[in-house]
């Protein structure tokens, strides 16, 4: 049967007779099986049952309860091609073949929707749009890439929250525009872009990898104890007009990687990220892992209390931030923050920088007083040739000097940014 009018039933079955097949197709029209026990049966259980289609091409189908339901030897399908169908529930008790196809249709949860399995869930070019209008509903079964799409992926709609459980290889990417997509295991996202709108994605206690991150609204991560998401290098991607705020339980260094660079997100992306509602500023260390205010993550090793930029938390004439800008140790007294060394006629400096969030310059005066001080324009100071023993985070650099021609003093100044 094919409509483009308005049908309305209490309950239906497609394919009634036995071993035959019933089809209904949606062409501009809307079929409603909203009122009694509002269900549509795809196929009949008997001996010898027959097996039903549901075909949208444009239009509205509203049900109550989609029963997949067809003979042994039989299949029950569903092709959102276009339109819109609203369910508030999907029962799968029959068929040899049960298959909900997503071409580029649109899914409306009609209700807080009861968890189902055993439908293949098939993503073609026109991709799955998933509307949970406030509700919520879980898929246990994988979002599929249908055999030869390439760019079918998700879109997710509306309030409320869907949760993917299977391990989802969909071709295209995951575009989250409102509500909350939830991750309902490990490593359930395929490995495409994924779209932030208005929208929060929620990893729970759940690990992932994925590939890039726009941000394209007032966007939520939220992380629970254990979870983590890895991203890939997003720097190529606009982030205009979005901001990006992590919420839960993010462990500064691990939570969150962007490719395995300090480069992964640019400065300007960076800037866009508050974490719990605070904002940055935010870096990426050498591996790609998102880090709050690095001096935070750093002070964490003092326990006395003492951990404030300009307290000397070992007592050894360095502040806190001295020694976080140079490497060295805040709760072990430490001799000097910079090395030198004679060399012939000239004089070695070394030292250690942060690789992100601080900016260093060489000075040099002839008299020590404060408004002497100039910038060594050369020699330019360098990555020493051996960095062995290096903190996570930092390089070692020198940088040689005459020790000819009349008294210098030489200074390496660092700032934190």
């Amino acid at each position: 049967m094919t409509t483009n009018g308005t049908v309305s039933a209490n309950a239906d079955i497609l394919g009634n007779g036995a071993s035959g097949n019933g089809t209904l197709v949606i062409n501009g029209g809307s079929y409603l099986a909203t009122g009694g026990l509002g269900q549509l049966n795809l196929g009949n259980t008997t001996a010898n049952g027959g097996g039903g289609t549901l075909t949208l091409t444009s239009g509205a189908a509203s049900i109550k309860t989609l029963v997949y339901q067809a003979g042994s030897s039989q299949a029950g399908i569903v092709n959102l091609d276009g339109g819109t169908l609203t369910l508030n529930a999907i029962t799968v008790t029959s068929g040899l073949t049960k298959e909900l196809n997503f071409n580029g249709g649109q899914f409306i949860a009609g209700a807080n929707m009861p968890a189902f399995s055993g439908l293949t869930l098939n993503v073609k070019n026109g991709g799955a749009k998933i509307n949970t209008n406030g509700f919520s509903m879980t898929l246990a079964d994988p979002l599929l890439n249908f055999g030869g799409a390439s760019t079918g992926g998700l879109v997710k709609s509306g309030a409320g929250t869907l949760t993917l459980v299977g391990a989802n290889n969909y071709a295209g990417g995951t575009v989250l525009n409102a509500g909350t997509l939830a991750l309902g295991a490990n490593n359930v996202l395929p490995a495409s872009e994924i779209s932030l709108n208005a929208a929060t994605l929620d990893a729970a206690t759940f690990t992932d990898t994925v590939g890039t991150l726009d941000v394209t609204g007032s966007a939520v991560i939220n992380l629970g104890s254990g979870a983590s998401l890895n991203f890939s290098n997003s720097s190529a991607i606009d982030w205009t007009g979005g901001t990006l705020n992590i919420t839960g339980t993010f462990v500064s260094g691990s939570s969150i990687r962007f490719g395995n660079s300090t480069t992964a997100l640019t400065s300007t992306q960076l800037a866009l990220i508050a974490v719990n509602g605070s904002p940055g500023p935010y870096t990426l260390n050498s591996s790609g892992f998102l880090v709050s205010n690095p001096y935070d993550a750093w002070k964490t090793q003092i326990t006395n209390g003492l951990d404030g930029r300009t307290e000397d938390a070992d007592g050894d004439g360095f502040n806190n931030l001295e020694e976080f800008l140079f490497g060295t140790s805040p709760i072990a007294g430490s001799g000097s923050l910079v090395t030198t060394t004679a060399s012939g006629n000239n004089l070695v400096l070394r030292w250690l920088q942060r690789e992100t969030a601080a900016t260093y310059t060489l000075k040099q005066s002839a008299t020590l007083a404060a408004e002497s001080w100039t910038t060594v324009v050369s020699p330019i100071p360098a990555p020493d040739a051996d960095q062995s023993g290096t903190p996570a985070n930092y390089d070692r650099y020198q940088v040689t000097l005459p020790s000819s021609g009349g008294r210098s003093f030489f200074s390496i100044q660092g700032v934190e940014n």
